[in-house]
């Protein structure tokens, strides 16, 4: 059995966005079994993501609601358009793609697609199983 680690050294706010980069083909696949099409997750989609989950880390210590009514409130939507300059409109339009794949489910990312480090490091791990095939 062989293995590969890649070490990646990154910041707190990087780190979203570098989770879901790489698990980017996992959500494509999530989308296109949802619509029924082979679509693909925008980039500009991952990095709205990645915001939201950066702020939902940044606030952990609040309580689940009050948490994300805090991260989807007009200010936040403000720091996470300056973020990725782009307008406010762009971002409802993200949040309602969001939406329609179950992404964002009453104003909350959907747990499958938390990610909470709770230390300096976190793993992520792909094990391939071979079927013996070419």
């Amino acid at each position: 059995m062989g293995n590969e680690i890649l070490q990646i050294k990154t910041s707190e706010k990087k780190f979203f966005l570098q989770y879901l980069m790489l698990k980017k083909p996992i959500f494509d696949m999530y989308i296109s079994s949802l619509t029924g099409k082979n679509e693909q997750m925008p980039a500009k989609l991952i990095h709205v993501v990645a915001e939201l989950l950066y702020y939902n880390h940044k606030y952990a210590n609040l309580e689940d609601n009050e948490r994300w009514e805090k991260i989807f409130n007009r200010n936040h939507r403000s720091m996470i358009c300056n973020n990725l300059s782009i307008k406010d409109s762009q971002l409802n339009t993200y949040f309602t793609m969001l939406r329609n794949y179950k992404v964002i489910v009453n104003n909350m990312i959907g747990k499958p697609f938390v990610v909470s480090p709770d230390s300096k490091e976190y793993e992520l791990v792909f094990k391939f199983s071979l079927n013996g095939e070419k």
